[in-house]
């Protein structure tokens, strides 16, 4: 069976247990695709839908570009309401409202990140508090990643983040931007807002230049990490008191989206023991994941 077939047959079962009633909606807050986001195969198996916003012009129209069925995107900014400066990047992917730090690229860095983090060009944008955002309904997941600025949406957005079950952000190890904040920033404000820290997914590590630095064998090791993405879910604790659609949505996207399967097996529990499903619907999925 090819890997095409295998998610059809998952899909196809895990719903068929699940019996989601509604697709999940997701906000991408800096959705420039430069890589596939981790809700990739929940949107190729239209399962989902996504709101997403992205500023820089290139990136934004090749959203445009996509197949936009389940999609939304809109080329606007998402942080503290005023005007930034955008400084933009050889490599979009740097692109932030925040400076790289020379310091950091110099410990760490090599010829091609060095060349990657050339600035090209500083822009004025127009930032709008995610709480303030047209167009925007509720949802379910913020996926967010926008190199540094990602305390600011969560800052003034609380209202919209009520409303969420989880949030997956980019978070920084070792400060890449000057005066950006850092991992224990953010999460010390998505705790304040009732969301606990879950899992890391996508750790980089980055090589730390010595005078050995020109062997391939130390090169090979990269001991210091960098960024990566962290999964906060609400409490958790609380479960057993969630509406039945959250718990729901949060079962999928722990199947299709960070993987953990003992979560999606725990929200099971809770919906059979609600008789919302029926009372062989956990063995059914743990037969799903082998067990």
């Amino acid at each position: 069976m090819v890997a095409d077939d295998h998610a059809t047959v998952s899909r196809a079962q895990f719903s068929s247990i699940l019996q989601l009633e509604h697709q999940p909606v997701i906000c991408d807050v800096g959705a420039n695709p430069v890589d596939d986001p981790p809700y990739a195969n929940m949107l190729a198996l239209r399962l989902c839908k996504v709101v997403g916003f992205e500023p820089q012009p290139e990136a934004y129209e090749n959203l445009r570009h996509r197949n936009l069925e389940n999609e939304l995107y809109f080329p606007r900014a998402v942080g503290k309401a005023g005007t930034h400066h955008l400084n933009i990047y050889q490599a979009s992917g740097f692109t932030s409202t925040f400076e790289i730090d020379d310091a950091t690229l110099a410990f760490i860095g090599n010829e091609r990140w060095k060349q990657l983090a050339t600035l090209k060009r500083v822009e004025q944008i127009q930032c709008i508090p995610l709480d303030d955002m047209p167009d925007l309904p509720d949802f379910d997941l913020l996926k967010i990643d926008i190199q540094g600025g990602e305390l600011s949406v969560f800052q003034t957005g609380k209202t919209k983040l009520s409303k969420a079950v989880c949030v997956i952000t980019e978070v920084s190890f070792f400060p890449l931007y000057k005066d950006a904040p850092s991992l224990g920033d953010q999460h010390r404000e998505l705790m304040q807002q009732g969301f606990l820290l879950h899992k890391f997914m996508n750790p980089k590590s980055m090589h730390i230049h010595s005078t050995h630095s020109d062997s391939e064998l130390i090169t090979r090791n990269r001991s210091q990490l960098i960024d990566g993405d962290a999964v906060y879910i609400r409490d958790l604790r609380g479960i057993a008191e969630w509406p039945t659609n959250e718990i729901k949505s949060l079962a999928a996207l722990a199947h299709f989206v960070f993987d953990s399967k003992d979560l999606v097996l725990r929200c099971l529990d809770v919906l059979i023991s609600r008789k919302v499903l029926p009372a062989n619907a956990g063995m059914k999925c743990a037969k799903l994941y082998g067990g």
